[in-house]
């Protein structure tokens, strides 16, 4: 077979001096793969076409293979960069800067010279005496540019980009002010140019860079900066020469502006930074033989319409640059692998449609990597798995992966990255569970983003540190309930709000736990377990459906305060968190949990009165007694049948200058810890407010009943009477006998008998001393009043409410047996006075006395009623509100019953002073006097009847008298009779009053002594 006839096997290279087999092996082995396996069969034809016979054969036919189709114009030039770069001859370079470099026009000298000094740096050079030729020429051009023709560059340049509507023109085209100090210029001490920054400044025009310079370059040979960067520009921005003469440019930025078509990255030998970003243009290449290939620092091409195949770009990608950044273009085609670019240290290549799998990147230095977003369509997106020697990138602060196709599991090395701030592997279909190791990063990782992927198991407890951190799972329906607990708490965390990761009552009881210092509990058991249902937390219970139904917490050391965040826990019915130390607030919050039957947060420091129980309408108990709460608590409308249903401090006396209000409370507790039923007093029952109130009505009544007792006996002694003369009803004997009587009722060592009398001064000292009893009186009922909101009661709290207990239990000894001997005490000393009061009001009805005697009768009874049964009721209402032993009631009572003896007291006080007076006073001697008189004008009046009835009549007259003087006898003895009793009872009565007194003044235990004594001789 003629060698150059026969085409070798697929893959296997050419090395015949002849092109034809390369030229069949392209026809035959590439009918599958296409126009790039052509692409290099035939251009290894041309090559060995141009090294042999110095012919273009095959050229022709490898130019299309490798270039038709695609949006590169400078792809040609590539092709045979690369040809002589691979193969350098004299052929192969010469074709390849003749297809570089448009050799005929003036502005490409430059393009021919670098070509030239690229093939003598790489020892490439063949002594063409044409490439020294352009190199001089070049020269020659840059030295023909003057400040002047730079002035005219300007001019035009301002014209053709509407000058006159930019924000800024400040000096341009002003003949009087020199170039370089127009606005956005600077130049050097020679007067050319070296910045041009024109920034935002409302530049508009299509090809500004072509037809505006001498020789139809942009042409300012000591331009280090151009900055037209956020204009409307447009056109061919950099295409063949037009920036060529710009040899110094180390910066250029003219993003943001609406370039297009081709974009030529390697046109200025001194370039570093390069920024053609948010343009429309649809391809860049770059010259392997331009110095800025070795110099290129900083390309920025992002926010494009580049349409091309990754490896046409990285075909001679400068090897020197750091920062890259082709985002937001239509990129597709795989990355090389290894990446070809050592030091990069800035990689984005996000939203276009990369695909195939992540290269290796040999870059230690790499911080920024950035290959985001590729499947813009459906067959773009990297695959296969994250390589472990990412791990290796020390200094990698951000990995963006997200939107692509990799698969497998999240590398656990990744955890090593210590200066990563940035993860990003969402929307992928990475599966396994999530690297607890990621939980290193927890000092400088800023975003976790692991979302929309196929992760499974645990989210690992380690997350949780990551508080600096954005952290989203979302989209990862496969892992497992709950998430750890203390995730739920990051602020960044996406799925903070899910319930069945983060359940509400759990967040809500883990709130509650740090709000009360839960770390210091007594017992704290199982609670912030990462993963345990809150349900088995001590002191938490909860329904078949997982709902928070009971939190009891008593007596287990929480402080602190009670977080609001309870209100979350919707569904429950007991809250005790009694006999504790928190503090602050009751939160209003609570007022949400309308299932609430059982509310204990006694015995704490809650303050203030911001409660909200009033839509509480299933509540059974209430206790908040032993805290600090002022104010009123709000009603509740509710109705508690249970004395310890509803206990607050709202007894007295209290804390504050004013006990707490609370108007449905069924039981307060005062500042000693003790406690009262608020259920209604007696007198409230019956619709008076208090005792001085039901006194009041007491003293009418008593006035009121002793007139109809008064009138009831007139009307029968009157009945029993009317056959009787008047001189028979009104004996002086008679008259003496009732006026006795009535001053044994009185007492004979008492101040009342001046009631008998007609003096003034005497009657005036009655009244007082009654009101002075009275008074006195008046102080034990103030005493026994139950008033919630006045500390001066005496009212004794006889009530405990024990911490261990629901039920608050009455401590008071008080028995029947007490009351029994209150009863024979109230007898033995007020029986006599409350029957001779009687007495006195039934005698005050007698016609036998004067209107002036019997006034005196019935106001004495009167009074004398009044002021014993005054003392009976207020005995019985002080002891009811302070008595809590049998002891106490009969003290208490003693000392009420010697407020009765004050009338003796002033009376023999009296007598001391001037007995002679207190006998006038008393009225005896006018008594007397009165008597006589009364009886001569009785008699006188008889003596006329007498006349006018007839013998007959006085007959009759003579024996009734006979037979009342019989009665009247027997009748005073009897009366000497019940006097004596009365004297003994008094005296006995007078011998128990000392021994009491004496038993009060004793020491308790001289008490118990005595009592012991007379108990042995008993």
């Amino acid at each position: 077979c003629d060698p150059c006839s026969c085409a070798p096997p697929c893959g296997q290279t050419n090395n015949e001096t002849c092109a034809c087999p390369s030229a069949l092996q392209a026809e035959e082995c590439c009918k599958e793969e296409g126009a790039s396996c052509e692409c290099r069969y035939l251009k290894d034809a041309c090559r060995i076409s141009l090294e042999n016979n110095g012919t273009t054969d095959f050229c022709d036919d490898a130019e299309v293979a490798c270039c038709e189709g695609k949006n590169n114009p400078n792809c040609e030039c590539n092709m045979y960069e690369q040809i002589c770069s691979e193969n350098p001859s004299l052929s192969t370079c010469d074709v390849a800067a003749t297809s570089c470099c448009t050799l005929e026009a003036d502005d490409d000298y430059f393009c021919a010279c670098d070509f030239l000094t690229y093939t003598v740096n790489a020892r490439l050079s063949f002594g063409s005496e044409l490439l020294l030729f352009f190199c001089d020429s070049a020269a020659l051009l840059q030295t023909m540019i003057s400040p002047s023709a730079e002035k005219n560059t300007l001019e035009k340049f301002y014209n053709e980009t509407g000058g006159e509507y930019w924000f800024k023109n400040t000096g341009w085209l002003d003949d009087e002010i020199p170039h370089c100090q127009w606005f956005g210029l600077t130049c050097n001490a020679g007067g050319l140019l070296i910045e041009i920054n024109l920034r935002n400044n409302n530049l508009a025009g299509e090809n500004p860079f072509s037809s505006v310079g001498p020789f139809s370059s942009f042409g300012f040979p000591q331009l280090t900066t151009l900055d037209l960067a956020e204009n409307k520009l447009s056109g061919i921005a950099v295409s063949g020469g037009e920036l060529s003469f710009l040899r110094n440019l180390v910066r250029i930025d003219i993003s943001e502006n609406e370039f297009s078509g081709h974009a030529d990255m390697t046109f200025s030998p001194a370039t570093l930074y390069v920024n053609f970003s948010q343009n429309n243009f649809t391809s860049v290449g770059f010259k392997r033989f331009n110095a800025a290939y070795e110099t290129l620092r900083v390309v920025d091409l992002s926010n494009n319409l580049i349409d091309q195949d990754a490896s046409e770009i990285f075909l001679n990608i400068p090897p020197n640059l750091v920062e890259l950044f082709l985002s937001n273009n239509a990129l597709r085609g795989a990355l090389p692998n290894p990446f070809p670019i050592e030091n990069i240290r800035h990689f984005a290549i996000a939203h276009n449609n990369i695909n195939g799998p992540l290269p290796e990147f040999p870059t230690p230095q790499l911080r920024e990597l950035d290959l985001s977003n590729q499947k813009q369509t459906d067959s773009g997106g990297l695959t296969g798995r994250i390589p472990v020697a990412l791990s290796k990138l020390a200094d990698l602060s951000v990995l963006d992966l997200a939107g692509n196709k990799l698969t497998q599991g999240i590398p656990s090395a990744i955890g090593n990255l210590a200066q990563l701030k940035v993860f990003n592997v969402s929307s992928n279909v990475l599966s396994q569970s999530i690297p607890s190791e990621l939980g290193k990063l927890k000092d400088v990782l800023e975003i976790l983003d692991l979302s929309t992927n196929e992760l499974t198991g645990s989210i690992p407890s380690e997350v949780a540190s990551l508080e600096r951190a954005l952290v989203h799972l979302n989209g990862n329906s496969d892992l497992l309930n709950p998430a750890p607990l203390n995730l739920c708490f990051l602020h960044g965390f996406d799925l903070m709000n899910d319930t069945k990761l983060c359940p509400p009552e759990r967040n809500a009881l883990k709130d509650f736990f740090d709000s009360a210092k839960g770390i210091e509990w007594t017992e704290s058991s199982t609670w912030l377990d990462p993963y345990e249902s809150h349900c088995s937390w001590y002191g938490v219970e909860c329904s078949e459906t997982n709902n928070t139904i009971k939190l009891e917490l008593p007596n287990n050391g929480l402080s602190g305060t009670l977080s609001n965040k309870i209100a979350i826990l919707s569904l429950l019915e007991v809250l005790d968190l009694s006999d504790n130390d928190i503090k602050g607030s009751i939160p209003t919050e609570i007022g949400l949990l309308f299932h609430l039957t059982y509310i204990r947060l006694r015995y704490n420091s809650f303050i203030g009165n911001e409660t909200n129980f009033g839509n509480l309408q299933h509540l059974e108990l209430i206790q908040l007694h032993g805290n600090r709460l002022s104010g009123s608590i709000p009603k509740l409308n509710l109705t508690f049948s249970d004395t310890s249903s509803f206990v607050t401090d709202c007894g007295n006396p209290s804390d504050f200058d004013e006990a707490l209000g609370c108007e449905e409370c069924t039981m307060c507790c005062n500042a000693q810890g003790d406690y009262i039923p608020t259920e209604d007093k007696n007198v409230q029952k019956v619709g008076f407010e208090n005792y001085t109130q039901f006194t009041a009505v007491v003293f009418g009544f008593l006035f009121i009943a002793s007139c109809v007792l008064a009138c009831m006996v007139f009307v029968y002694d009157r009945h029993q009477n009317r056959n009787l003369s008047r001189s028979t009803t009104r004996r002086p004997a008679l008259l003496d006998i009732d006026k006795k009587y009535a001053l044994d009722g009185f007492g004979e060592d008492s101040v009342y008998q001046f009631v008998l009398g007609t003096s003034k001064m005497g009657w005036t000292v009655v009244l007082a001393v009654i009101g002075v009893q009275i008074w006195m009186l008046f102080v034990f009922v103030s005493g026994a009043e139950i008033d919630w909101t006045d500390d001066k009661s005496d009212f004794v709290y006889t009530w405990k409410c024990p911490r261990d207990q629901d039920e608050c239990e009455n401590k008071s000894d008080l028995t029947l047996q007490g009351w029994a001997v209150f009863a024979i005490l109230m007898i033995a000393y007020l029986l006599k006075d409350v029957i001779s009061g009687k007495k006195l009001i039934v005698l005050s009805a007698k016609e036998r006395h004067s209107f002036h005697t019997r006034t005196r009768f019935f106001f004495g009874g009167w009074l004398l009623n009044t002021v014993t049964f005054f003392t009976l009721f207020v005995s019985a209402i002080y002891n009811a509100a302070i008595a809590t032993s049998d002891t106490e009631i009969i003290m208490n009572s003693v000392v009420i019953l010697f407020i009765c003896d004050i009338d003796e007291c002033l009376y023999d006080i009296l007598m001391v002073i001037n007995p002679s007076w207190v006998e006038k006073l008393s009225g005896k001697q006018e008594e007397q006097d009165e008597s006589v008189v009364e009886t001569s004008r009785h008699e006188n009046n008889d003596e006329e009847d007498g006349l006018e009835t007839g013998s007959q009549h006085e007959t009759n007259q003579n024996l009734e008298m006979q037979d009342q003087s019989g009665a009247i006898q027997k009748l005073e003895g009897e009366v000497q009779s019940l006097k004596t009793v009365v004297q003994t009872l008094q005296e006995t009565m007078k011998q128990q009053n000392a021994e009491l007194k004496r038993l009060l003044t004793m020491p308790q235990d001289d008490r118990a002594q005595d009592q012991e004594n007379e108990y042995l001789v008993m």
